[in-house]
Formats: structure tokens, sequence, C-alpha cells
């Protein structure tokens, strides 16, 4: 897998998701794509993302994905992969992510 996401310059996360009653998302895929520095496109909600730059949102609908938009959106980002790596540091790392658990757990 990692020679794939090595050549890849943008991630496809879940879409058509509304066809199963689903609007609000926390995939790994998209995790991972932020993780490895690498923009993406989704159609559903993941309130981790929502206001990020290098994220793409697509509509949460059944019309055909414009190819060429997402084209247009990757050109023009100026988010680099280490930004991106590092816009989920402190919030989505196993460290954050563990330390929400002791405190849910112990509350």
């Amino acid at each position: 897998m990692d020679a794939v996401f090595e050549q890849s310059d943008m991630g496809i996360g879940s879409l058509a998701r509304h066809r199963s009653g689903i609007d609000k998302i926390k995939t790994l895929k998209n995790r991972e794509y932020a993780a490895r520095g690498i923009p993406f496109v989704y159609s559903e909600t993941d309130d981790d993302f929502e206001h990020q730059p290098y994220i793409l949102k697509a509509a949460p609908d059944d019309s055909p994905l414009d190819i060429e938009k997402v084209i247009r959106f990757y050109q023009s980002l100026k988010t680099t992969p280490l930004q991106i790596r590092m816009s989920i540091e402190q919030s989505l790392s196993w460290k954050a992510q563990m330390q929400i658990v002791i405190n849910e757990t112990f509350e």
C-alpha cells in the first residue's frame, strides 16, 4: 500500500453514503490520507476535516464526481503534505485519541 500512496496526488474518501442514510462519518480512510499528507475528497460530514483547506467536498447525492473540479482543486492547492500531516497531529494522534478514551472512562 505504501507504494500506491506514494504515487497518489489525491485521495477519494467516502462517496454516496447517503444511500445508506449516513451523513456523518469518521472514516479511517480520511485519517490515513491526512496522516500521509494527501489531500482528499469526500461527500458526507466529517467534523475533523470540514474546514481544512486540503479537502474538497463532493455533493452528498448521486451526481457524478466532477473530475475536472478535482483536478482544478489539486492544482490550486497551496497546502503541503507536511502541513496536512501537522494539521491532525494534535487532534487525531494515537495519544490524543487515547486521552479521550481515558477521560471518558474515568469521568
